[in-house]
């Protein structure tokens, strides 16, 4: 098994040291499922015909949209 070495706030030190948790085994399992996040992502895109010029266009359309949603909700 590999040694993996990280630091941390002293505040979040604090936070943690406050719970009983197997804090090896909570790690182990956030980075096995943001690399499986990660593998779904590059399988998406490596299938995708957009340009990145494509994708930044409409993720820029789309955060418009929600905007005018969330004003339109927050005016009610």
């Amino acid at each position: 098994m590999a040694e993996f070495k990280i630091e941390i706030s002293d505040d979040l030190k604090k936070k943690m040291s406050g719970l009983s948790m197997n804090w090896d085994s909570v790690i182990d399992s956030f980075i096995r499922e943001k690399l499986f996040e990660w593998e779904r992502i590059r399988s998406i895109v490596s299938r995708s015909k957009l340009t990145e010029k494509d994708a930044l266009e409409l993720g820029r359309k789309i955060n418009e949209g929600l905007v005018k949603r969330y004003k339109n909700i927050s005016s009610e």
